[in-house]
């Protein structure tokens, strides 16, 4: 019979830096795998988690539906704790841009997301500035698209609970969370 080998000090301690969040990460990546869209959350030195989106063999796109999940994705990994979870929802997607609400405790906001060379990244943080089309322009959305996802926004959040809309009115910032967003995004509005 063979000793059994035994791991080395540095491997015991390179396994032990995988984390419960980790593996959550792990397994909402997974569950996206099974329902049909590859998608991938890469995590960068600088700590921004990007959600890529990686076509199968046959597939030719990402339905809305697809890119409802990865913004979801990102955001549960980013922001999910076992303590604290996070409600993401509804997500108004136009253009390459997103505007997506979130609740987390009695805390909430919205999140905006700008979709580039196929990955989400969220540009900033913010609470009713990213309800409407001013707002929007303000923070950097081309008027057009502002214009439209302030109108899907408004639509998409007529079947959110008063309370919840309550939540996300309160963040009164608004809270850069990508070194590329617009240079204006950055500043106090």
């Amino acid at each position: 019979m063979k000793p059994r080998r035994r791991s080395s000090p540095r491997r015991e301690a390179t396994l032990s830096t995988i984390t419960r969040r980790n593996i959550e990460r792990a397994a909402a990546v997974l569950s996206i795998v099974l329902l049909g869209a590859v998608l991938l959350v890469v995590y960068t030195r600088d700590g921004a988690d990007r959600v890529t989106a990686s076509p199968t063999v046959g597939m030719t796109g990402f339905s809305e539906a697809d890119e409802l999940k990865a913004i979801t994705v990102l955001m549960l990994a980013t922001w999910d704790t076992p303590n604290a979870p996070l409600a993401a929802g509804p997500i108004a997607v136009v253009d390459g841009y997103a505007v997506a609400d979130w609740t987390q405790g009695d805390m909430g906001g919205r999140a905006l997301l700008r979709k580039r060379d196929g990955d989400w990244a969220v540009i900033l943080c913010a609470g009713d500035i990213l309800t409407t089309a001013d707002g929007l322009v303000r923070v950097g959305v081309p008027a057009e698209t502002g214009r439209a996802l302030a109108r899907e926004l408004k639509a998409l959040e007529r079947s959110v609970m008063p309370q919840r809309l309550e939540a996300m009115s309160r963040f009164l910032e608004i809270v850069p969370m990508d070194e590329t967003a617009p240079e204006h995004a950055q500043k106090e509005l």
